[in-house]
């Protein structure tokens, strides 16, 4: 992000107000670490939010994120709703599916869950929490 607002002459106030993400948020994105020095989990929604800001796809940007880079999924479920997946868990979970199988594993590596595919007469993505 710094670099991009070095080379587009663009202050973080600026970047802040078209991005909708707070200056001291895109501080710790741009340094990777929050407040108290910890890495940070970006969500997929501000990864997006960075992209648009950008000018590019999200896909695009996912792509020159650092392949051990963590990020965040909003898994709050939605009260109310008939399915047990948010609006937004179903985006998130179609998006997926049509990933390449290299994305596939940059976005477990990032969750730091292990991926384990099984083959059948159609292919099933299972996950499993990373022991080590």
């Amino acid at each position: 992000i710094k670099e991009y607002r070095t080379t587009h002459c663009m202050s973080m106030d600026v970047f802040s107000d078209r991005s909708g993400i707070s200056k001291s948020y895109i501080s710790m994105l741009e340094k990777n670490k929050d407040g108290r020095g910890n890495p940070i989990a970006p969500s997929l929604e501000t990864i997006n939010k960075v992209a648009k800001c950008m000018g590019m796809s999200f896909n695009d940007l996912f792509n020159l994120l650092d392949p051990d880079q963590k990020i965040t999924i909003n898994t709050e479920p939605v009260v109310g709703k008939s399915s047990c997946f948010s609006h937004e868990e179903e985006q998130i979970i179609y998006a997926y599916r049509i990933c390449s199988d290299d994305q596939k594993d940059m976005i477990c590596r990032m969750l730091g869950v292990r991926r384990e595919t099984s083959y059948s007469s159609t292919r099933i993505d299972t996950y499993s929490a990373n022991s080590g």
